[in-house]
């Protein structure tokens, strides 16, 4: 995995598989969480290059 802030994933031809989830986890046993962080990746399912956002 790469750690660079302007790195690209981009092959002609090559299939990329991007996801985003949010992430976070209720407190106090209370369901209404109040903001959750999105957390968006993808992989390059040849190179087995990938990134997180």
């Amino acid at each position: 995995m790469r750690d660079e802030s302007s790195s690209k994933i981009y092959v002609m031809g090559h299939i990329v598989e991007i996801d985003e989830s949010p992430f976070s986890k209720p407190k106090y046993n209370i369901s209404q969480v109040p903001h959750s962080p999105w957390v968006v990746g993808g992989i390059d399912l040849e190179t087995k290059e990938c990134f997180f956002r």
